[in-house]
């Protein structure tokens, strides 16, 4: 027995003394806070930039931009393009969404939108902080409504994990409320209005 608990021992020491380093090592990276709780939250640097008085959406001419501008600056034309030929798009696919569909300008638009997040990726591979700018998080936000919008649209038709009849429960929920907002007169289930009394 006793042989057995030294030989555990000997082995637990070993162990302990082999991690000393990385233990010391760890306990630093846990305890070592480069900023301080006071420390303002990190900015797009397009931000501080233009907090300094450097304007990147200024007409330059001759001055020489930077790598951050000349993205921020194609990212934003590119954005402005594509919003510019998917909202004639939209005219279109509102009048005959067929033909839209299969259209030159449907296909355009969807490019000029893949052209534009890559502007975007690029922008924030300069800066990651770029995220936070007004213009991109609006993008941002944007896309991903329409991207939530799209698979929700896509689990309706699929009927993914019974959506549709999650969909059904919530259109009840929001009516039974606006019968109650609604005091005495409601809709009822069918459509038809209901009196109550």
């Amino acid at each position: 027995r006793q042989s057995f608990y030294d030989a555990i021992f000997a082995v637990s020491t070993n162990i302990l003394e082999d991690a000393e380093c990385y233990m010391a090592l760890k306990g630093h990276i846990q305890r070592v806070r480069h900023n301080k709780e006071e420390d303002p939250i990190p900015g797009p640097r397009e931000e501080e930039n233009r907090e300094l008085g450097i304007d990147i959406d200024c007409d330059v001419g001759e001055k020489k931009l930077s790598k951050l501008e000349k993205a921020v600056n194609t990212a934003k034309q590119k954005i402005a393009e594509a919003d510019r030929v998917g909202h004639h798009v939209m005219e279109e696919l509102l009048r005959n969404e067929k033909e839209a569909k299969e259209s030159d300008a449907c296909a355009k638009a969807i490019s000029c939108y893949r052209e534009a997040f890559s502007a975007c990726a690029h922008v924030l591979e300069l800066d990651r902080q770029a995220f936070h700018s007004e213009w991109f998080s609006d993008f941002y936000r944007r896309n991903y409504d329409a991207l939530m919008i799209k698979s929700m649209l896509d689990n309706v038709v699929d009927d993914v994990d019974s959506v549709r009849r999650w969909f059904s429960a919530l259109k009840r929920g929001s009516l039974s409320t606006a019968e109650k907002d609604n005091g005495l007169m409601g809709i009822g289930s069918q459509g038809s209005v209901v009196e109550d009394g």
